[in-house]
């Protein structure tokens, strides 16, 4: 019992402190006539908020793609379609 809860507060933090599972970068691509840069910059204003006050939403797995792409489309609805993906680390 010991030894299994050792293994899962290993995974725990490997999950969600692991500087290997935090976005590096936001890529923004395609035309658009809104710079780039403002789609970036709600991405990270969004991830720069934590979860439960603890856990940093720019994990991989806590990243609130649907939250950033109905943020989008909130402030610009006449895109034609917004996609926010996850890209795990080679």
């Amino acid at each position: 019992m010991l030894l299994w809860s050792a293994y899962s507060l290993v995974g725990g933090y490997v999950l969600f402190f692991s500087p290997a599972l935090m976005i590096q970068e936001v890529v923004v691509r395609g035309e658009s006539v809104i710079p780039l840069a403002e789609y970036q910059n709600m991405a990270e204003v969004e991830m720069a908020k934590s979860f439960v006050g603890i856990l940093e939403r720019r994990n991989l797995f806590l990243a609130p793609t649907e939250r950033i792409t109905q943020q989008i489309f909130d402030r610009y609805p006449k895109l034609a379609s917004v996609v926010v993906r996850r890209h795990f680390p080679d």
